[in-house]
């Protein structure tokens, strides 16, 4: 319980930048970050197992984001394999994006690292003439979080509408 309906913020318990737990004055847990991470990763490893045998598009995007793993020097153009296998699935950029409730920014800014900045991990490193250069650790974080959110969203999506019979 809390007090007048209020968490007394005394109890906000900060473990690291990632983790922390919320107390009501009671000691009651209200919200722990470690447990809530635990949930949605074995949520999401239920989805995916559910859907990657019988979806071509999940599937496809589960192996592309497999190999962004594996491949580094590739990274960014198998991430961007994810976000071309949603396009082809939903018709173009603004039917996915709506469709799976993905912010413009995040669909444009995977699309400029993936082919417009000159990176090494890029789809198109062989034909820049500028000077090629290594992805920072933030550009290939922010890549991997938007896909992430793309596969997340695609597999919830195919959850939500498993009685249209729109996994295919």
């Amino acid at each position: 319980a809390t007090t007048g309906g209020y968490i007394d913020l005394r109890r906000i318990f900060v473990k690291n930048l990632t983790m922390f737990e919320v107390s009501s004055t009671d000691g009651e847990v209200v919200a722990d970050s470690r447990v809530e991470r635990i949930k949605r990763k074995r949520s999401l490893g239920d989805l995916a197992a559910q859907y990657a045998t019988n979806d071509t598009t999940a599937k496809e995007i589960l192996e592309s984001f497999h190999k962004a793993i594996v491949e580094p020097e590739n990274c960014l153009r198998h991430l961007y394999d994810i976000r071309d296998a949603l396009d082809q699935k939903f018709g173009n950029g603004k039917e996915t994006r709506m469709a799976l409730n993905l912010s413009r920014a995040q669909w444009d800014n995977l699309g400029r690292l993936a082919n417009k900045e000159p990176l090494r991990q890029g789809r198109h490193p062989g034909k820049r003439l500028e000077e090629l250069r290594d992805a920072t650790p933030d550009e290939l974080h922010t890549a991997k979080k938007i896909a992430v959110e793309m596969v997340e969203k695609y597999l919830r999506y195919l959850d939500a509408t498993k009685d249209e019979g729109n996994a295919a």
